[in-house]
């Protein structure tokens, strides 16, 4: 069977399970219908023995939980799962992945949120599912999929409803990655119709195989307990990262500055101190780049309600805010200070400029951490570990003429590895002759701003001097190079100035 039959198939048979929740929910639908004495009146006026009905309704809601309660099932039969394992068998031998299982192991979706998903790709199957909903809801004209019609089919008690609220909620996974999105003004937000993402349907019809190309929270920042700490530099006491994050999480600190050189490693240090505080991570980007009708207040309280609600860490590089070009950014730095002075959510700052707003530092308990740059050594640490196959002589080197950050050197990897693949012709080239022009690839980002880049089209050999001058340029290179280790081996950085390095 072709991978498109495949996805199609699969589809079709997880929804045979909200079939038969929907056959429940109708159930449950027709017996509240009947407890009504004269239902045909029901949009006309409330009878008393329908006001006596709703009552009961909410008295019930006070009344301790059924702890015995199951929530409806929506997965799948014996016989239905061993139908799904051998379309899997089938995917997997023609190397292909069933898009719905992609989609449900990519963004870890909880059950509740994968039956949610269902509810509203149905109705993009099959139109009669939209009249099904509306006779759940008891209101033809509420035929879209909503978050009181999905309560209704995959919760079974008022507390189940409740935590299904929060998980279809805006703070919620599948709004916050935009594969549900929210569709129409609604009053309450039990009524909020949600839309399924135009590119979702395509996606589980054999559609692209990453779905975090389509659909993903922007914001989040992966803290994983396998996060590298050993790019982080020694220079830092692992205790101080310890103690920042364990005040970040206890609110003994509000905000936390992280301050340093462009090549310090900020963002591995904000990545280890939001593991130790054992909150997720967070990004609010400071930009003039926003979308239409959103002002920066709109963004900026967004951000901050969302790190709230999710109980996250919320990491903020304010460096357009201080650096060249920052005079745009005025009001923006402005709102985000008066934001943050009354907000209670924790909050990392990075960037090579402090930025400490008074009102900050007057409404919050305010700590910072500076960072030193990477010695040579440590430079040399970095590059030995993320190009273990490139010699010595060359890593020490790069090491030496590029002071780059830990994500730097990952991206020259991956560069120079990609660049050998295209200039082997599909085999293994030399890795080593990719090196300078992947460093001069990513390095030219930090001094675009500032500088033209000349490529050089002449060597030494073609400087026309005489001997002694001759040698005397080049020992000036040689001492540039050998620099690095001079200052950091032998001791001597602390008699001048910070020289040279990219």
């Amino acid at each position: 069977m072709e991978p498109a039959g495949l996805a199609i198939e699969h589809l079709m048979l997880r929804i045979r399970p909200l079939n038969r929740a929907l056959r429940a929910a109708v159930e449950r639908q027709q017996r509240a219908a009947e407890r009504f004495a004269r239902p045909g009146l029901a949009a006309l006026c409330v009878t008393n023995d329908q006001v006596a009905a709703l009552l009961d309704d909410i008295d019930e809601l006070a009344v301790p939980p059924n702890t015995g309660a199951t929530m409806p099932s929506l997965a799948l039969d014996s016989r239905e799962v061993q139908i799904e394992k051998e379309l899997r068998s089938q995917a997997e031998a023609i190397g292909f992945q069933l898009p719905f299982d992609v989609l449900a192991e990519t963004l870890a979706l909880l059950p509740a949120e994968e039956a949610a998903l269902l509810v509203c790709v149905a109705p993009e199957i099959e139109r009669s599912y939209g009249r099904i909903y509306g006779f759940v809801l008891d209101d033809l004209n509420r035929q879209p999929p909503c978050v009181e019609l999905i309560c209704a089919i995959a919760a079974g008690s008022t507390q189940q409803r409740l935590a299904l609220r929060r998980l279809l909620g805006r703070f919620g996974r599948l709004r916050r990655t935009g594969i549900l999105q929210p569709w129409g003004e609604a009053a309450t937000e039990a009524k909020q119709e949600l839309r399924l993402a135009p590119a979702m349907l395509d996606f589980l019809l054999a559609g692209p195989a990453d779905p975090t190309s389509y659909f993903r929270d922007r914001e989040e920042v992966v803290v994983t307990k396998h996060s590298d700490e050993t790019l982080i530099s020694a220079e830092i006491d692992p205790a101080t990262i310890e103690r920042s994050g364990q005040a970040l999480h206890d609110r003994r600190v509000g905000l936390l500055g992280i301050w340093g050189s462009r090549h310090c490693g900020q963002k591995e240090v904000a990545i280890a101190v939001a593991k130790a505080a054992g909150l997720p991570l967070r990004r609010l980007l400071v930009t003039e780049a926003l979308p239409l009708g959103i002002t920066c207040d709109d963004h900026i309280s967004q951000s901050i309600q969302t790190a709230a609600a999710l109980d996250a860490i919320l990491w903020i590089d304010t460096e357009p805010l201080t650096g060249p070009g920052s005079e745009n950014l005025r009001n923006f730095g402005a709102s985000l200070g008066e934001h943050l002075a009354t907000s209670r959510v924790p909050i990392l700052l990075t960037g090579i400029t402090p930025w400490r707003p008074t009102i900050i530092l007057e409404a919050r308990p305010y700590a910072e951490v500076d960072l030193a740059t990477p010695s040579f050594q440590q430079r040399l640490n970095i590059w030995e570990r993320l190009l273990p196959d490139v010699n010595k002589a060359q890593r020490d080197d790069l090491a030496a003429r590029f002071r780059v950050q830990n994500s730097d050197v990952r991206a020259i990897a991956k560069v120079a590895r990609a660049q050998a693949w295209l200039a082997g012709n599909g085999h293994s080239a030399s890795l080593s002759d990719q090196l300078e022009t992947a460093c001069a690839a990513v390095a030219r980002k930090q001094s675009h701003h500032f500088a033209t880049v000349v490529k050089p089209r002449r060597g030494p050999g073609d400087l026309i001097l005489p001997v002694a001058l001759h040698q005397q340029v080049m020992e000036i290179a040689r001492f540039y190079k050998a620099w690095p280790r001079v200052a950091d081996e032998w001791g001597f950085a602390h008699m001048v100035t910070d020289v040279g390095g990219i």
